[in-house]
């Protein structure tokens, strides 16, 4: 959601829903390290010119009319949320379903938008699977409102979406004074809703992990210049996607590292050749698997699990020109290991 300068600065302070899943470990696209970068150093990537994220904020309030025309509700956006107790916990609602019949009672709702590329990480609508960082996200709100119940609300772009968005946005070059409107293009939207009743268990997960970072990597900053960073945890997927938005760029320079790294060399060698092993095997296996198979749609066992064939229509698409940096291995006497 958009938020007011004042909502920027007071989320800066605090530990908010999106902050969540990062800090938990859940997030393949930010770390807790990244996050206490931004509330400590004040370090934020310029989403502005992020397609995905500009997208986001121009759909939010045609899908949450949608939301509402599906659910009967008349929701209304929120000013930001404090838990009762620990003010140092934030919400920032999209937004919060009301209905004529009070005993329905009030409940969250979270819009998002997601590339139909990535429809795998999410379930069936009326299912409970979707990004495990957006479940640690609403698990949060609810955490910090009482409210007992979130509706997630997703809807799937793809190119042709994204192709009808501009064109309505290049009518206000036309005439400056035209207002988007893109309630046309949300209809043909697909979308899946998803309902989360309130966890205690993983509430208490989420208060322990909030109170940790806030006490160990927050406070000491606040209450006394002490900068206290989070460990890296270099395991994490998103730790990955950290480095690569954090070393961009490839000087013409060159360092010596430090003598522990031939071991950290020998490590990494092992691994890949493990990893090459164990893909080999896997695609062995399901090979075994889909001949016994044949054209069947499904393959029970004897433990009640089961294997499952089915048709994915991908629809075709252009790669646009980019650039990407490269990391290789070079051996002496000219030998090479990619990634």
């Amino acid at each position: 959601m958009s938020l007011t300068s004042e909502q920027i600065e007071a989320r800066r302070y605090t530990i908010g829903g999106s902050d969540m899943g990062a800090i938990l470990g859940e997030n393949n696209y930010k770390t807790a390290y990244e996050v206490w970068e931004e509330k400590i150093e004040g370090k934020t990537i310029d989403l502005s010119k992020n397609k995905s994220v500009v997208i986001g904020n121009l759909l939010e309030i045609p899908l949450l009319k949608k939301y509402d025309s599906i659910k009967g509700s008349a929701s209304r956006l929120c000013e930001t949320f404090f838990h009762k107790d620990y003010k140092f916990l934030s919400a920032n609602l999209d937004g919060l379903a009301i209905y004529a019949d009070e005993e329905k009672g009030s409940h969250i709702v979270e819009i998002k938008t997601a590339s139909s590329f990535n429809k795998e990480e999410w379930g069936d609508s009326g299912s409970q699977i979707i990004p495990k960082q957006y479940y640690a996200q609403i698990a949060h709100y609810m955490l910090v409102t009482g409210y007992d119940k979130a509706d997630v609300f997703v809807g799937f772009i793809d190119d042709k979406i994204i192709g009808e968005i501009l064109c309505e946005l290049n009518k206000t070059f036309v005439n400056i004074h035209y207002k988007p409107d893109f309630s046309e293009i949300v209809e043909k939207i697909e979308t899946r809703l998803y309902t989360f009743n309130r966890d205690e268990e993983i509430e208490g997960l989420i208060l322990e992990a909030g109170v940790s970072f806030y006490d160990n990597h927050m406070r000491p900053w606040i209450e006394h210049g002490i900068k206290n960073p989070p460990k890296m945890d270099f395991s994490n997927k998103g730790f990955q996607e950290c480095l690569r938005k954090k070393y961009s760029i490839v000087e013409e320079s060159e360092i010596m590292l430090p003598e522990k790294f031939m071991e950290i060399k020998k490590n990494y060698m092992s691994a890949m050749v493990q990893s090459k092993m164990f893909d080999k095997v896997a695609q062995e296996e399901k090979s075994k698997i889909i001949e016994a198979m044949g054209n069947n749609k499904k393959a029970l066992l004897s433990d009640g699990s089961y294997f499952l064939r089915k048709t994915v229509n991908r629809k075709s698409f252009t790669v646009k020109e980019s650039e990407y940096i490269k990391f290789e291995l070079k051996q002496p006497k000219n030998k090479a290991g990619d990634i």
